[in-house]
């Protein structure tokens, strides 16, 4: 459609600064482009394909203003266009948005199918998806106690997070495997996985990220009877805990584990309450 390339390339740019502007949080902003995307696209040769990929990205901005049941009332039509028009990439990147808003409504069974269903459909050349729905298949297994399957799951998805050379994947995924082997007991793997998080975080500059994780490769190191590098990592992780004010001002447990770290004692109670603090914000 050589008639139509304005119009087009209007379109593109229109949904890349919608979804530009989701990812910021700029709402307002990218519903405004996305009805910019949608102008542009029906003036084109072939609108269908493109005017459902505007439809499409509109969910996603939904389900990120938390607006989980309109997701689930329009959502079935546009998995149901991209399977008519054989535009499977999106037609699996769409049913994984079904399983992200299952999930986030407490509806663990039919999330899981869905991420399932996906876990087969994905070619060599998309190891970045391949790898969030592995994730969400292992944190599952993970929630039901799972942890034989959680752990080959979390394995594949690390495989495939580096094939794609996403560190911030990497690095998440191998957080998750490092808490993974901590609550079974296995310390040096845990501490292991860890240690290689934080380095994939550090490289990236997420401090707060590195922070929590210290506290939790702390307690890892505490268990396997590592005191002295337990001190040094709760001593690294205090100063950005405080300065990005992660936990509530003031909050007691901070104070109890500075004192005892210096009396080379470790509160273990005080480093637990600490770590479900930051685990919750």
């Amino acid at each position: 459609g050589v008639f139509d390339e304005r119009d087009y390339f209007l379109g593109e740019a229109a949904l890349l600064a919608g979804s530009t502007g989701r990812l910021i949080g700029k709402f307002e902003i990218a519903e405004d482009w996305f009805d910019l995307a949608d102008l542009a696209f029906r003036h084109t040769i072939n609108a269908a394909p493109l005017l459902i990929r505007v439809s499409h990205a509109r969910l996603v901005l939904r389900y990120e203003m938390r607006r989980y049941a309109h997701v689930l009332a329009l959502l079935p039509p546009v998995i149901a266009e991209y399977q008519r028009l054989g535009m499977k990439t999106e037609f699996n990147k769409a049913k994984f948005l079904e399983g992200l808003t299952f999930k986030e409504t407490g509806r663990a069974d039919e999330s899981l199918d869905c991420f399932l269903s996906l876990r087969a459909s994905f070619g060599p050349e998309e190891p970045s998806f391949q790898s969030l729905v592995l994730t969400n298949i292992a944190e599952e297994y993970a929630r039901r106690d799972d942890s034989e399957n959680a752990l080959t799951i979390y394995q594949e998805a690390y495989v495939a997070a580096n094939a794609s050379g996403d560190r911030m994947a990497a690095a998440q995924l191998k957080g998750s495997i490092g808490e993974l082997y901590r609550t079974q007991g296995r310390f040096g793997e845990a501490i292991e996985c860890l240690r290689a998080a934080i380095a994939g975080y550090s490289f990236l500059g997420m401090l707060t990220r590195v922070a929590y994780l210290r506290i939790v490769l702390a307690e890892s190191l505490l268990a396997a009877k590592r005191d002295r590098e337990a001190e040094w990592e709760i001593l690294a992780a205090l100063p950005t805990i405080q300065a990005q004010q992660m936990v509530l001002e003031g909050f007691a447990a901070i104070e109890l584990l500075k004192v005892s770290v210096a009396n080379k004692k470790t509160d273990r109670a005080a480093l637990n309450q600490i770590r479900q603090e930051l685990q919750k914000n």
